[in-house]
């Protein structure tokens, strides 16, 4: 992965120049939680200023797979401005959202705004690996702890609806985990990885059989998607506990 990623920020570095602030590995890569074959690569990319469209047609060719091939399930890789890195809002903004990979459909975002954003904010500052330029902790700011509790929340209802999805979680393991971190950022205010959040959830629950068999999955150790309602109902107990923390 590390010589994949000198090679995409050579290619950031030549299409941005002296807009790009810095490169940022976020997620599972920077969390020592990533799984070969199954992880992706999750990139941050901060900018000076707004980049404009002949740039963003230029990232979306010379990034994709047929040009420089991810070796992982994709990179998933966006740019902010670095006033967004140190001034979380509820909805940031975004200037190009890009994801691609073998077996993804290479999809381009060029503007936007979505408080998924603070997800990755967060992580970069909390846990974040300087590919190239300013140290992560001179660019990101800390999220505040209701703002980011309400995205995971968000996050948590959107998986509600996805539950054994073919294409965003066949087995279920993603919404057990992502809960089981949004349990942990909720009472502890870390927001670790998927696989810390789980084993902090067995430590407190050592019978739970649903997050326990979400972190064989994730381990290649087991490939038995639970009950629908299950899982379900583990979310809503997660929701309730998330939203108790709310300030009325």
């Amino acid at each position: 992965m590390d010589v994949y990623l000198q090679k995409l920020a050579e290619r950031l570095r030549v299409i941005l120049g002296a807009n790009l602030v810095g490169v940022y590995l976020q997620g599972s890569g920077a969390q020592k939680d990533y799984k070969n074959g199954k992880s992706d690569i999750d990139v941050i990319t901060v900018v000076n200023d707004s980049i404009p469209d002949n740039q963003k047609d230029l990232l979306a060719l010379e990034l994709s797979h047929n040009k420089l091939p991810v070796p992982a399930a994709g990179l998933d890789l966006m740019i902010v401005t670095i006033n967004t890195a140190r001034n979380p809002t509820p909805n940031p903004e975004y200037e190009f959202w890009f994801a691609t990979g073998k077996t993804w459909q290479t999809e381009v975002d060029r503007k936007g705004q979505t408080s998924e954003v603070l997800i990755f904010l967060a992580t970069c500052a909390e846990q974040a690996e300087t590919v190239y330029g300013l140290a992560s902790k001179q660019v990101f700011t800390p999220v505040p702890y209701e703002m980011l509790l309400k995205t995971l929340i968000d996050i948590l209802e959107w998986h509600r609806k996805k539950i054994l999805d073919h294409f965003h979680d066949p087995l279920g393991q993603y919404s057990v985990l992502n809960a089981s971190r949004a349990w942990m950022y909720a009472d502890e205010k870390i927001l670790g990885s998927k696989s810390k959040g789980g084993q902090w959830v067995l430590e407190r629950e050592p019978k739970n059989d649903l997050v326990r068999n979400a972190l064989s999955i994730r381990e290649g150790r087991n490939a038995v998607a639970p009950q629908s309602s299950d899982i379900d109902a583990f979310l809503l107990k997660v929701l309730e506990i998330c939203r108790s923390k709310l300030s009325v």
